[in-house]
């Protein structure tokens, strides 16, 4: 219900940290409110809760948990993260919602345990990112404060805690490093991707 009374305001503007959206158009809301079968998909880090690198803030307030049960009477939800599926599984295992996590490489549908994987995690077992894998640990031990996060489909090196515009410089520094890195080796199932999520 406060999903639809929030969208029912009109001129409605949904914001998150970061983000603002197009005032929703009524006709959303009538439709939502007349579908017989309701599927939602979530996106957790940015729009359910605050994007934090330390994943013992990331936990869901009980505020939202009951929010999402709520909702889950009368539609299907799926949350997508990135983060590990143990953690989501620990967060919201006990609703009946479906996880996409670590970025879709598994996925569990609703009332249900199984998790099926939709990836592989192989290409992490070459030597080729081995030694990638390195160069982002070594980046992280250099630089105070920030670190690398994993999960089942990245590796990810985070500013963290660390002077931005330091990190910022080494991040363009550490990204050309790995191409260097990947171009010399050739052949390979892996994929720099820079961003300023973290």
């Amino acid at each position: 219900q406060h999903l639809t009374d929030s969208l029912d305001k009109k001129n409605t503007t949904i914001s998150t940290p970061g983000k603002s959206f197009a005032p929703c158009h009524a006709n959303v809301v009538e439709r939502y409110k007349a579908a017989s079968h309701r599927l939602l998909f979530l996106n957790y880090d940015g729009t359910l809760h605050p994007i934090t690198s330390f994943s013992e803030l990331a936990r869901p307030t009980q505020a939202l948990l009951d929010s999402l049960a709520a909702i889950c009477k009368h539609s299907v939800v799926y949350i997508i993260s990135d983060r590990p599926w143990q953690s989501l599984v620990e967060w919201f295992g006990s609703l009946p919602i479906g996880i996409v996590a670590e970025s879709g490489l598994y996925i569990r549908h609703p009332n249900s345990e199984a998790w099926d994987q939709l990836g592989s995690t192989e290409a992490f077992e070459t030597p080729i990112a081995r030694q990638a894998i390195r160069v982002l640990e070594e980046y992280a031990d250099d630089t105070v404060g920030s670190y690398v996060y994993e999960n089942g489909s990245k590796h990810t090196w985070c500013f963290g805690t660390a002077e931005f515009d330091l990190a910022a410089y080494l991040g363009k520094e550490l990204v050309g490093t790995l191409e260097k890195l990947l171009i010399q080796e050739g052949s390979h199932d892996l994929q720099i991707v820079s961003g300023a999520r973290e």
